[in-house]
């Protein structure tokens, strides 16, 4: 059914009850229609974000670029109209709350998505040096040889020691290496991964990016928001309750088990 079916059976519906002077107008109805396609972009990002079975953490970076372009100020659009405030207010706390939220891992995990290996939701003139931030990023997240070698001895070097140190290791040249592989795979196989089918992806290229599948067993295990965990923890406290508090202990770990 049409959004403007909808309005007009929820009109039918308030004449009948005589409540005629609640009916949607035809400007309501244009607004309405404009203000659920500026919101559905969040809601299929929400939606994303809370998947519990497939990597999330890789939605993060694209997401936020998606969204500022959605909301970005319309060609002749007037900044008196309520959608412009909206989008103007969205865009505001998009820069506040959610930029500042973005770390390393959130940008190494998108990254580790074939679709988005070559940062193209960034203008041309950031990609690079995109690129060479993510390049230092990886060798820092955990699984990578450099951030083990880097733990060994942080306690005898200072920072730019450690960076020169980690740099002038064969490990760590390997792994560099194997970035431009892991780019080069993508260009040759093909970018169209699911996110979905993501983690079968690098389970067939473990052998030949060993690095990179060591560090995406640890970036991609992250979600990117803890509400599926937290509804799992909302339904655990309601296991035993002061009308279900005889179960034994073997019964009430057989039940978190099948949250």
């Amino acid at each position: 059914m049409s959004k403007r079916a909808k309005i007009n059976q929820i009109n039918d519906l308030l004449q009948e009850k005589g409540k005629s002077d609640l009916l949607i107008s035809d400007e309501e109805s244009i607004m309405m229609t404009d203000l659920v396609g500026v919101l559905r972009p969040f809601k299929v990002a929400i939606k994303m974000f809370e998947k519990e079975k497939e990597p999330t953490i890789q939605h993060v970076l694209p997401q936020f670029y998606t969204l500022k372009k959605h909301v970005a100020p319309r060609p002749g659009a007037t900044f008196s109209s309520p959608i412009a405030k909206l989008r103007a207010l969205l865009d505001e706390q998009l820069t506040v709350k959610y930029l500042p939220n973005i770390a390393d891992r959130h940008k190494v995990g998108a990254f580790l998505w074939p679709m988005c290996a070559e940062l193209p939701f960034l203008p041309e003139d950031e990609r690079e040096q995109r690129a060479v931030m993510l390049r230092r990023g990886l060798l820092d997240e955990p699984g990578s040889p450099g951030k083990r070698r880097r733990t060994r001895r942080a306690r005898a070097l200072s920072d730019e020691e450690q960076y020169a140190d980690i740099l002038g290791e064969n490990m760590n040249a390997e792994a560099l290496d194997e970035v431009d592989k892991y780019l080069l795979i993508v260009r040759t196989t093909g970018k169209n991964v699911k996110f979905k089918d993501l983690l079968k992806w690098w389970k067939e290229r473990s052998s030949d990016l060993p690095i990179h599948s060591r560090v995406v067993r640890v970036v991609l295990a992250t979600p990117a928001s803890s509400s599926a965990s937290e509804r799992n923890f909302s339904v655990a406290g309601r296991l035993i309750t002061p009308r279900r508090n005889m179960p034994c202990s073997r019964v009430s770990r057989c039940y978190a088990i099948f949250i």
